[in-house]
């Protein structure tokens, strides 16, 4: 009788890019800049678009995840690795939004509920007010007699003082 075989695990296939995936520019003072080649931004993209992190992509471009954050984060505007980066996020996210309404649509209330939680900003929790509802009444107008009978200050007798019996 034989074993059943188990499964084997799911794992993250990296794409296979060809050519080195950094470059190393000199710089006139401290370190070379590094930068990443056109096979190294197809590298980014894929691995983003697959669910991979940044120190995922750092790692398979061969450079350390401070030297990758720096590069994304070059305030140039048209910065290609970052770029490729939010590419490949956005296409998962287009997937999974995708497979979600999928679901949503054939049936599974679960999907739905997820997918406006996280995408739509729902939530089924109470809204927590911090502005507080306070109403003033004031009375109608008076004329000068009513106020002042109103304003006057009374004076209450203490009470009479009780004389005990010194028996």
């Amino acid at each position: 009788m034989k074993k059943p075989q188990p499964k084997a695990k799911a794992k993250l296939a990296l794409p296979v890019a060809v050519g080195p995936f950094i470059e190393r520019i000199p710089a006139r003072h401290g370190e070379p800049k590094a930068e990443v080649t056109p096979a190294g931004l197809k590298l980014v993209e894929n691995i983003a678009r697959q669910g991979g992190s940044q120190p995922l992509c750092a790692s398979s471009l061969g450079i350390s995840l401070s030297t990758f954050k720096r590069i994304i984060n070059d305030s140039d505007g048209n910065n290609e690795t970052r770029l490729a980066f939010e590419k490949g996020r956005a296409e998962l996210e287009f997937e999974v939004a995708t497979l979600l309404l999928e679901h949503g649509r054939n049936g599974n209330v679960i999907a739905l509920i997820f997918y406006s939680k996280a995408q739509l900003n729902w939530t089924d929790a109470p809204q927590v007010g911090t502005q507080v509802g306070v109403q003033i009444v004031l009375p109608d107008s008076m004329d000068r007699e009513a106020f002042a009978k109103r304003v006057e200050v009374r004076t209450i007798a203490p009470p009479p003082k009780v004389e005990e019996d010194a028996s």
